[in-house]
């Protein structure tokens, strides 16, 4: 998005850590980024007062921030300036109105306008905030940052031509909601002989005690974090987004963009994205069985995996583009601003 919105001449400041040397280094030649001095907590003197000195240098008119911690300081920083507010709301996670901190950044009245990043978030915070506060903006996604092509990993556990690998990604240590436990216990009553289950992301002890536990034990892999994850993707033969909850998952749509086939839970946030017998299968939420079965069923039939996966990339670049997306994010913008800004 940032790329995008300069390339079209729009003045602008980043503040942030950059991740990766790529990102830094296209931050650094166009002098857009500032790296924070500090990021402690929504309350951060020296971060409120480095964002209010870039406010009055840069002449800022409008912030976008796109995480809790950075509205919430941002809000403290644009106090007795007429700079203009924008928060993202990328989860359906419950906001209490009586927890003072949500009054802090998201429900803080100098927002003027909330991102959403699915329909399900959008739908939630309609009982939340007034509506005119929102706006939907699918997080879009360019099908070419993928590498369908890439070489496999060093680390990769089998060998990917001899095997139907299907593979999730995902932090799940501490994270129940994202599924894997169900997904486990799922592959141990998969029956095609070929496939095996590789993990990448942080995952807890109870996940590593069920991969033990099965019949499947020595065909799953919990890899842990790795770095060009994508690379790791484009060797799968199936995606499985397992989650009991979810927002607009970046990692199934890396996976339309590489025309794998794909199982989702039919909840909220994936459902926006693929659509059963469509473009994917989707199982209930936190059963293992149905996913077993979807899992054997593709394993079974490369004709439905090529259209399932074909279909996928079709609706990403139709519906879920990174040029639609930085259209709808510059329209905020110009609404949120005053006319002559």
């Amino acid at each position: 998005m940032i790329r995008r919105l300069h390339e079209l001449g729009l003045p602008l400041k980043v503040i942030c850590q950059p991740q990766g040397d790529h990102q830094r280094q296209f931050l650094q030649e166009q002098d857009l980024l500032i790296e924070p001095r500090r990021r402690r907590g929504k309350l951060d003197p020296l971060f409120i007062r480095q964002i209010r000195g870039v406010i009055r240098q840069h002449n800022i008119n409008l912030i976008h921030a796109t995480d809790s911690t950075s509205l919430a300081n941002a809000i403290w920083a644009s106090y007795f300036t007429g700079v203009r507010l924008i928060g993202y709301r990328g989860t359906s996670a419950r906001i209490r109105k009586s927890d003072p901190t949500y009054w802090l950044g998201i429900l803080h009245p100098k927002v003027k306008l909330i991102l959403c990043v699915s329909r399900s978030v959008y739908d939630y915070m309609k009982t939340v905030v007034k509506e005119p506060r929102l706006r939907l903006n699918y997080k879009g996604f360019d099908a070419n940052w993928v590498d369908p092509q890439a070489p496999v990993p060093d680390a990769f556990p089998v060998d990917p031509k001899q095997h139907f690998v299907g593979l999730f990604m995902g932090n799940s240590k501490g994270r129940p909601h994202k599924g894997l436990e169900v997904l486990i216990q799922a592959f141990h009553q998969v029956s095609d002989p070929d496939s095996v289950l590789v993990v990448l992301g942080n995952f807890s002890q109870e996940a590593a005690h069920l991969a033990k536990q099965g019949p499947n034990r020595e065909r799953i892999h919990l890899m842990g974090e790795q770095a060009d994850a994508v690379q790791w993707l484009a060797q799968a033969d199936l995606y499985v987004q397992p989650s009991l909850q979810e927002g607009l998952p970046r990692s199934v749509k890396e996976a339309m963009a590489l025309s794998l086939p794909i199982i989702i839970t039919d909840i909220p946030g994936p459902t926006e994205l693929v659509e059963h017998e469509s473009s994917a299968l989707a199982v209930p939420a936190n059963q293992a069985e149905p996913l077993a079965q979807a899992w054997d069923r593709l394993a079974a039939d490369p004709a439905l995996r090529q259209q399932l996966g074909g279909a996928a990339r079709t609706r990403l670049t139709q519906h879920f583009s990174a040029r639609r997306f930085v259209d709808n994010t510059i329209a905020a913008y110009l609404d949120v601003l005053p006319p002559k800004s």
